[in-house]
């Protein structure tokens, strides 16, 4: 709005009131959309989310897989996120309101799981190729997981990397509806890239999106594809390769000089006296003696005070662009003590969650899961009608403990307090109720019959100290009565 000054200025001298006027909006600006001196050289690309990756993406992993091939942080980083996100794999177990059902599903399902067949190359079973999926998609940006038939007729998977969509058909290989879903994925026979067999086939079957999953990371709205999660980090990387090599070398030049002769006289070239011979090497223990009016120094090594300090700080870097940890980067606790060590942990663990809960899990896991019901109805595991009623409980591998003496008694205060339910507990563990209920089950069952008597056992009045009442619920009650009495 215009002010008192602003409006007699208008009236009386307008090219002065707009003077002000530009002056005044000039102090409100965004530093980031200036073209100056600082920020003149930095390239800038317009375009949605699609447009900036178009030529980038295959550049991209390529270079990804590259540092991973021969950088060893590279390769320490990827495997840090395969096992953090990962582990041992992401288990699921089908729920239904009727328990034997679901059991014979569960027993189904972990069947499946547990089996090579999982894998179209037969190598693999659910969680090895969970591993080798979100492996593809951090290396090179993006995974398709094509929905196939064992020869047993069960569910089978065939793992893509991103180089098998062929974009020269539809919207850079994927037809869309009006929406934006995918309704087509054309991809390759075999990779692009595998001369192992000779020529290479470049023909493409168009496959439903039914039968297709594609998992990346979405980072921007309308997103639909992935690049390498190593694309903020590759020139910090290359740079860290190629500057460890120069300190290096400079050390080795170093190491190559150990002293310099300087001989007395004016001649350039002076002759060293008849009889005395100057070694022109340096051993343990030698002994030489010089002839009169010579003198050896002896230079000083570069210094490496910097090494470690820049180092650190470019792995910082390098660690922040990647979502993760420095110290699950380098595996370098040193300055890490029990407080901060957790609080690094828990921002890594956010992250893993976001990975795992709004990528991978809906993306990729609840894929196979649908298309593995879908089979099982086929297969006459269970009805049509049941299938409707089933759902699904993801649970990712537990999360590792720093001080168990700290943390598993504050968890278990945590469900003695009603903060956290039992279940919830058990699914920080990595485990599910209903399992761990059977086991616990039976392995109380078996204690009984084997009439044995153990501090773990959960029926045994807290604090009681007659571990015979163990096998009797009705008698641990009343030993518990009789104490607080």
């Amino acid at each position: 709005m215009m002010g008192i000054i602003d409006k007699v200025l208008a009236s009386v001298a307008p090219g002065m009131a707009l003077r002000r006027a530009q002056a005044r909006a000039a102090l409100r600006h965004y530093e980031a959309a200036d073209q100056g001196r600082r920020l003149g050289n930095r390239r800038r690309v317009g375009g949605d989310a699609n447009a900036s990756l178009v030529g980038k993406q295959l550049p991209s992993a390529e270079a990804a897989r590259d540092l991973v091939r021969n950088n060893a942080w590279a390769a320490r980083a990827l495997a840090g996120l395969v096992n953090n996100a990962i582990g041992y794999g992401i288990t699921s177990e089908p729920k239904h309101p009727n328990k034997i059902k679901a059991r014979r599903l569960r027993d189904a399902f972990t069947a499946w799981a547990g089996s090579r067949n999982v894998s179209a190359t037969r190598q693999l079973d659910w969680f090895g190729t969970q591993a080798v999926g979100f492996r593809s998609i951090a290396e090179g940006g993006a995974c398709f997981v094509l929905e196939t038939t064992a020869a047993d007729g069960d569910l089978s998977l065939q793992l893509m990397e991103r180089e098998f969509l062929d974009e020269s058909r539809g919207t850079r290989g994927i037809d869309y509806d009006s929406r934006g879903a995918p309704v087509t994925y054309y991809l390759y026979d075999q990779h692009p890239g595998d001369t192992t067999g000779g020529m290479v086939r470049t023909t493409s079957t168009a496959y439903p999106a039914s039968r297709v999953a594609h998992v990346y990371r979405i980072d921007r709205l309308g997103q639909r594809d992935g690049i390498t999660w190593f694309a903020p980090v590759a020139m910090d990387l290359h740079d860290l390769d190629g500057y460890e090599d120069a300190t290096l070398m400079k050390q080795k030049v170093a190491a190559c000089f150990a002293g310099f002769v300087e001989q007395g006289g004016s001649s350039l070239g002076a002759a060293t006296p008849t009889g005395v011979t100057i070694s022109d090497k340096i051993e343990p223990g030698a002994l030489e003696l010089l002839p009169p009016g010579s003198k050896i120094t002896f230079p000083n090594a570069p210094a490496n005070s910097d090494y470690s300090p820049f180092v650190q700080a470019r792995l910082r870097r390098i660690a922040a662009g990647l979502g993760m940890s420095y110290e699950a980067l380098t595996g370098d606790l040193s300055e890490v003590n029990f407080s901060s060590g957790r609080m690094g942990w828990q921002e890594f663990q956010r992250n893993i969650d976001g990975w795992q809960w709004q990528m991978f899990i809906p993306m990729f896991v609840s894929r196979v899961c649908e298309w593995w019901l879908r089979r099982a109805v086929a297969r006459g595991i269970i009805s049509e009608q049941d299938a409707a009623a089933v759902t699904w409980e993801h649970t990712p591998p537990r999360r590792t403990v720093v001080d168990p003496s700290r943390e598993y008694p504050a968890l278990r205060d945590a469900v003695r307090a009603g903060l956290v339910t039992y279940p919830e507990a058990l699914r920080e563990l990595g485990k599910t109720f209903d399992q761990h209920a059977e086991e616990m089950q039976f392995a109380q069952s078996e204690l009984d019959r084997l009439g044995l008597v153990v501090e773990s056992d959960a029926r045994r009045a807290v604090g009681s100290a007659n571990a015979e009442t163990a096998g009797n619920p009705a008698q641990t009650q009343g030993a518990a009565q009789n104490g607080a009495a």
